[in-house]
């Protein structure tokens, strides 16, 4: 099980490919928010090495509440939200000075295999959160895309279906 090894960053390729400007569910750059050098490794991978730019967190929906103040009883995809107090210092690498964060809420049904993912990553490492950015800034989201992107960057893993590529 991959989110039980020593891998901090993954390209994460599942399903069909997604056109929104911020669908992360299918295609994007997922990594342990608590490794201290994630950030950089993820903005250099897809954000073309913009350091302005700091990747989200993909959240269980039923988590949300328990590391995000001030989430809305209703779904969205999206929304910026402070992290609560207690979990700032273990998601610090990923946040940016005013300790919020994007939140991509995940679904079960709309996202069962990053949803299982983010569960299993939490047993493994006691925190179901996943810093993500969009494949889709990288420019190529096709599977050969992917591959040149994991042999290019410094991301240890690429989950394509249910391959493993290390």
């Amino acid at each position: 099980d991959v989110a039980r090894k020593d891998e901090d960053g993954y390209f994460w390729f599942q399903g069909r490919a997604e056109f929104a400007g911020q669908q992360l569910g299918n295609r994007c750059v997922l990594g342990d928010p608590s490794e201290p050098e994630i950030r950089e490794r993820m903005q250099a991978a897809v954000l073309g090495g913009d350091t302005i730019r700091v990747p989200g967190l993909c959240v269980p929906e039923e988590c949300v509440p328990q590391y995000f103040a001030g989430c809305p009883e209703s779904r969205p995809v999206w929304g910026r939200f402070p992290v609560a107090e207690e979990w700032r210092s273990a998601l610090e690498a990923v946040l940016p000075d005013d300790g919020m964060s994007r939140v991509h809420y995940v679904s079960v049904t709309q996202y069962p295999a990053l949803h299982r993912l983010l569960r299993t990553f939490g047993e493994a490492r006691g925190i179901p959160l996943l810093a993500c950015a969009p494949l889709h800034d990288h420019g190529d989201t096709t599977p050969m895309g992917a591959l040149r992107c994991l042999f290019s960057t410094s991301i240890d893993a690429l989950l394509l279906g249910e391959w493993a590529v290390l």
